[in-house]
């Protein structure tokens, strides 16, 4: 599981991004925090870093 949250978002509280990690049981999970982003805008904001993050995750788990 991938999780990816915007640390300025204010719809979702950022805070809640380690209460889901913590909470999933998966043993493959990850995060990522995009700086500066609100609310489903993380691709806008930093594109190479979520793109690369996506990436790389399904290429070491798929």
């Amino acid at each position: 599981m991938l999780f990816i949250h915007g640390d300025q978002d204010t719809f979702v509280p950022y805070d809640m991004l380690d209460q889901n990690y913590d909470a999933c049981a998966s043993k493959v999970k990850q995060k990522l925090t995009i700086h500066g982003a609100t609310h489903a805008k993380s691709t806008q904001v930093d594109p190479e870093l979520y793109w690369n993050t996506v990436d790389d995750f399904l290429d070491r788990n798929f």
